[in-house]
């Protein structure tokens, strides 16, 4: 843990969230239960306090998460309407998926216990585990049979919550058509060399983009489905964690989202820098698991848009860096773009044989 975050533990506010939360949510449904909580954990876009229950049988816990847009100051005193928007956000989300997720025990979203809205803190059990994309390095060297199992798994269960949630309306063809036309011209701010950009206008042709949008009627979508928001718990379960706002969408974008995440999973690593990438099989247990098949030429789009919003992304964050202009040129060139390069070639590969 960082230096930030021990100091950050230290700060009054930790005492009167964790004393907040055993008051209003803890205790009432747990009563005489003592508790243990752990150090100020700082990510991205929340504060989070793990805690353990200690005179219970078995490990029991629960998750203290205040959601922060922006953690631009290390401290938890600082939380507006706009920190207050997502984490109610987040917390309705987990409510509807308590709702509507397919009782399936295999393949789960992690458990909502209440929200203590003034300040901020959303309440979930804690799950005891190992993260998804961790094992999946581990085990990817090989085919591995439980890897395709889970991943299966977890492509059948969003399918029937799609099937469960579809609506009547179809997704805007000049939304999506808008939205590559906004990517390509930033991408183009960022050096992406005239001929990638030139593939992807041709590939979202206006008949490809009308094919994804009238593959299927609406449904909710998940803006945080992300096999790094997955985990698998000591009996083998897989529980997803942040689901993000849920949004009306094609289902197709769901699919594409999970599936280029999982394209990620060594990025930032030596290895990814040298061109290790995850087995195809992976991808395919998840395509297989989520369509009884192959993925149809319409999820090619969505599957496009996915490569434009990442790769932007990447670049995004790059420019955020406060490194060498020599040192990000690099990074740029032979590290940014020869992937997404590569894949927008696959991906073109895929679409003249359809």
């Amino acid at each position: 843990m960082s230096s930030a975050s021990r100091l950050a533990s230290t700060e009054p506010a930790y005492a009167g969230i964790v004393n907040a939360v055993t008051e209003a949510i803890l205790s009432p449904r747990w009563p005489g239960a003592v508790w243990s909580f752990g150090p100020l954990e700082i990510n991205d876009f929340s504060f989070c306090i793990a805690g353990t229950r200690l005179n219970a049988k078995g490990t029991h816990g629960v998750y203290i998460k205040i959601p922060k847009r922006q953690i631009a100051t290390r401290s938890l005193d600082a939380i507006d309407d706009a920190d207050r928007t997502f984490g109610e956000v987040e917390n309705q989300s987990l409510e509807l998926l308590a709702d509507t997720w397919p009782t399936d025990d295999e393949v789960h979203y992690v458990e909502v216990l209440g929200r203590i809205e003034n300040i901020n803190a959303l309440v979930t059990r804690r799950i005891f585990g190992e993260d998804f994309s961790v094992w999946l390095r581990k085990v990817e060297r090989e085919p591995n049979e439980l890897a395709i199992s889970r991943l299966g798994r977890v492509g059948r269960s969003l399918a029937e919550f799609h099937a469960n949630r579809a609506g009547q309306d179809l997704a805007s063809r000049k939304r999506l058509a808008a939205k590559f036309a906004s990517y390509v011209e930033r991408l183009r701010r960022f050096d992406v060399r005239r001929h990638a950009c030139g593939r992807i206008v041709g590939l979202a042709s206006a008949e490809a983009i009308k094919s994804g949008c009238t593959y299927s009627p609406v449904t909710a979508t998940l803006k945080g489905l992300d096999v790094r928001n997955l985990l698998i718990e000591r009996d083998g379960r897989l529980v997803f964690l942040d689901p993000g706002a849920i949004k009306p969408d094609s289902p197709l974008a769901d699919y594409a989202r999970f599936a280029a995440t999982l394209r990620l999973l060594y990025w930032g690593r030596m290895s990814f820098f040298v061109g290790r990438t995850p087995r195809a099989e992976y991808r395919q247990a998840f395509e297989r698991g989520y369509f009884g098949g192959s993925a149809p030429a319409a999820a090619r789009i969505f599957e496009l848009k996915e490569l434009c919003k990442m790769w932007l992304m990447a670049h995004v964050a790059l420019q955020g860096k406060s490194w060498p202009g020599a040192l990000k040129h690099v990074m740029r060139s032979a590290y940014i773009n020869r992937f997404f390069e590569r894949w927008l070639e696959e991906l073109s590969r895929n679409w003249s044989h359809e």
